[in-house]
């Protein structure tokens, strides 16, 4: 009797198992995420157009100035995936929502100072490719594309591009209901004609602020 209960517990135990590692993942879904976004901004100290009657390096040290910042980020996200055998593959759409915020302040050549202004990010749009390992209940992935970033400087609303990679891992609750957390890094070459007077509220020049901002995130999405 001791030997047909082992028998038929692990006869169960396999068949569970063996129903969460053929779940299939593919299909449409979407969810939301809530985290913690931070972020490095910096002014590089190259290519300064100058539009000012100032002589010499009229934004000496606004220009190379690096700014942190930590904020809450919320997103929303929808895709689709497919699935061959344990690999799933997939495409997924998002939008960020952040308020990373960096103060900058300068001296003109004259030494007269330049007023402390701010540079914030406000939103993030994301197309990202993706691909995944299925184990059980389980799915790791990694995606990647490209990143489109609004933020502010003062009152000026500026735009770049980039890229975001992600890491994730999502875990089944129920059949149609997933739990997991997400790392995604954003990284911005720069705003393009950006003007340092947008920053800074002076006529001091031009030039591009580079970015670089981590999310880490939980998310619950659900399968259609």
């Amino acid at each position: 009797m001791t030997v047909l209960r082992c028998i038929l517990s692990l006869s169960l135990l396999s068949g569970g198992a063996a129903a969460a590692q053929d779940r299939d993942w593919s299909g449409p879904m979407a969810g939301a995420s809530l985290g913690i976004a931070r972020g490095e901004q910096t002014v590089p100290e190259t290519a300064l157009s100058f539009e000012t009657a100032f002589p010499g390096p009229a934004f000496a040290e606004v220009a190379g100035a690096t700014a942190e910042d930590t904020a809450a980020a919320a997103s929303a996200f929808a895709g689709y995936r497919w699935q061959s055998g344990a690999w799933v593959g997939g495409v997924t759409f998002e939008v960020e929502g952040t308020r990373l915020e960096a103060e900058y302040d300068g001296t003109s050549a004259a030494g007269r100072d330049i007023p402390g202004g701010t540079f914030e990010v406000d939103a993030a749009l994301r197309a990202m490719g993706e691909l995944g390992y299925a184990s059980g209940p389980n799915l790791f992935t990694l995606a990647a594309g490209p990143a489109a970033v609004r933020g502010t400087a003062r009152t000026t609303g500026v735009e770049g591009t980039g890229y975001s990679v992600r890491l994730g891992w999502d875990r089944a609750v129920s059949q149609n209901m997933l739990v997991g957390v997400a790392l995604t890094h954003t990284g911005l070459d720069g705003f393009d004609e950006l003007d340092v007077a947008d920053i800074v509220g002076d006529r001091v020049g031009s030039q591009d602020v580079d970015m670089d901002y981590q999310t880490l995130a939980v998310r619950l999405t659900y399968e259609f």
